[in-house]
């Protein structure tokens, strides 16, 4: 199984940008954990269709 390694700046974008998302389109405050959780899920899919 490949596991995801980002450094903590890329971490920290990837957080921001679900966060940026949620925000902008569904009107919604997303904190840093869920954030990344859905970066990971994001990640994991796209592995799971070998892109």
């Amino acid at each position: 199984m490949n596991t995801l390694k980002l450094t903590k700046e890329q971490q920290d974008e990837a957080i921001r940008t679900i966060q940026s998302y949620f925000q902008e389109e569904r009107g919604e405050e997303l904190g840093d954990l869920a954030a990344w959780g859905g970066a990971r899920s994001v990640y994991d899919e796209a592995r799971s269709l070998h892109i």
